[in-house]
């Protein structure tokens, strides 16, 4: 698993590893890739990334931080949906869900999306797993494909596309872009 190579020389995807070292029956045996985040699932890591002093880890519906000594589990069923779906920003991390955009400083995290909640509601499953998130100025932005709106009776109001969400920091405020 130990691999060294010589600068850009290696274009593959990045494999992340987890060591146990587990001494049961008396043997010393090496196992990856075997510990388990909260919630039960076993998605595929879609987030590792340092926030704060902790290293934030989530997949589809759950979130861990690695001190440098324990894992610690937050069980409150919310992960990253998307490998290109979080950015950091003025010291919080941000990330989305199915059901909305979190922030974090490396505890738990706090839903930050209310205001554009139709949306994200209205966004594909598709669309929100293939998410990119990115940061210019003081905002946050979230792609996330085509949204359809519904009105009060559950019909359709209008489809967009190409939406991309701004979340203005200093002002806690969202803006919708479209055709993006």
């Amino acid at each position: 698993s130990d691999e060294i190579w010589v600068a850009g020389t290696y274009t593959g995807e990045k494999v992340y590893r987890w060591v146990s070292n587990p001494t049961s029956s008396g043997k010393d045996v090496k196992l990856y890739d075997t510990f388990r985040l909260s919630g039960g699932d076993n998605d595929e890591i879609k987030m590792m990334t340092t926030i704060g002093d902790v290293l934030m880890i989530g997949n589809n519906n759950s979130l861990s931080t690695w001190n440098d000594y324990t894992l610690q589990t937050f069980d409150v069923g919310v992960g990253c949906v998307s490998f290109n779906g979080y950015v950091k920003s003025f010291g919080s991390l941000y990330f989305i869900h199915y059901t909305g955009v979190y922030s974090t400083s490396g505890g738990l995290p706090a839903l930050v999306s209310q205001k554009v909640q139709r949306y994200i509601d209205g966004a594909t499953k598709a669309g929100l797993e293939a998410a990119s998130a990115g940061k210019k100025g003081k905002s946050v932005f979230f792609n996330i494909g085509t949204v359809t709106l519904y009105a009060p009776d559950g019909s359709t109001d209008k489809t967009l596309s190409n939406v991309s969400l701004e979340y203005s920091i200093p002002e806690n405020n969202w803006y919708v872009h479209t055709n993006v």
